[in-house]
């Protein structure tokens, strides 16, 4: 199964602050025997995560500006993919990114798509307070939406295990 993975890489104090968490994750919904749209997010420098986006989307333009919008564009795409299962979004670190993708995953069926189950993980322990606009995201108008806390990689690995296992069931 295809399954998004998303997270902030420019909201942390530095990219590679959380690369390795990242890396981690994406590396659990693979070891669950499932594809990742992009690594980009476990990316440790700039050029890095373009070259990642470049290996999951196709070549990127030169222009700075025009590879922003067709990274954007991609992304999108993905998210509203008839093929995709699942998404799973590390929130730990605010991101306006990662909202907007979140909003796209969250939003398919008033796209006229098939819903897909998100989940979103979040460690307190970072130090910062879990965004209001997730807190709020309401179980009646959004049931195929988990938010689970982890304390360390392995128990956010065991709760991507755990999403994605009653995913195919």
């Amino acid at each position: 199964m295809k399954v998004f993975y998303g997270a902030a890489i420019q909201g942390a104090r530095d990219r590679r602050e959380r690369a390795e968490i990242n890396r981690a994750l994406i590396d659990a919904i693979k070891s669950a025997g499932h594809d990742v749209v992009t690594e980009h997010t476990a990316a440790k420098t700039y050029d890095e995560a373009m070259l990642m986006l470049q290996d999951a989307f196709g070549r990127l333009p030169e222009d700075k500006e025009e590879r922003t919008i067709f990274n954007r564009t991609k992304i999108i795409e993905a998210l509203e993919s008839r093929e995709l299962g699942a998404a799973v979004f590390d929130v730990t670190v605010p991101s306006l990114g990662t909202g907007i993708e979140i909003e796209h995953a969250c939003a398919r069926k008033k796209m006229g798509l098939p819903e897909i189950p998100v989940l979103l993980l979040y460690d307190p322990s970072y130090g910062r307070e879990l965004s209001g606009m997730i807190r709020g995201m309401a179980k009646a108008e959004l049931p195929k939406v988990a938010t689970r806390s982890y304390d360390s990689v392995d128990k956010a690995a065991s709760e991507i295990a755990s999403f994605l296992s009653a995913v195919i069931s």
